[in-house]
Formats: C-alpha cells, structure tokens, sequence
C-alpha cells in the first residue's frame, strides 16, 4: 500500500469528531483501496471520478462524504507519485 494510501485510508477510517457516525466507513475505505491500485497515472484519475460518482449515490454521513470529496479533489497531487516509475508504491519495502 502506498504511503499516501495508507494515510487517506487511516483517515477516513479513524475517529471521526465526536457525533458523527462511522456508517459506510468499510465499503468506503475498500473502494478508496481500488482506486489506488491502479496501473496509472491515467486510470487512478478515472478511479478517483468513479469513486466520486459512488460516493454520491451512498447514503453516506456528511463527513465521510467530505473527506471522500477531499481526497478525490487532491487527484493530480496524488496522481504525481506515477510520474516516479521505479518508486516504490508502499509502506512495506523489501
């Protein structure tokens, strides 16, 4: 997993501000871990617009839905990680 996967996937799937429910947390965190196995720079930009499609039509709190609409908004900061090709993509380096 990718470092900045990782992050985003401990975000969204850690405590959330006092009140707010976590509900949809888990089918969330997997389509996030979709998007960011993709091959490219390409496909991980369309991943993250589906995910943004899915996201809408989920009955979704309104923080997760914001924190989906945070990551899926920092798509070309995230996508820059496909222009290093012998970098390593996660956290777990052999």
């Amino acid at each position: 997993m990718s470092g900045v996967a990782a992050l985003l996937l401990a975000r969204l799937a850690g405590p959330p501000q006092p009140g707010q429910a976590q509900r949809g947390v888990r089918g969330t965190v997997g389509e996030v871990w979709e998007a960011f196995r993709a091959p490219d720079r390409r496909s991980f930009a369309q991943r993250l617009r589906r995910l943004w499609e899915w996201a809408q039509g989920q009955e979704l709190t309104a923080w997760l839905l914001a924190q989906v609409q945070k990551l899926c908004g920092r798509a070309r900061e995230y996508g820059a990680a496909y222009a290093h090709r012998d970098g390593h993509r996660t956290s777990n380096i052999r």
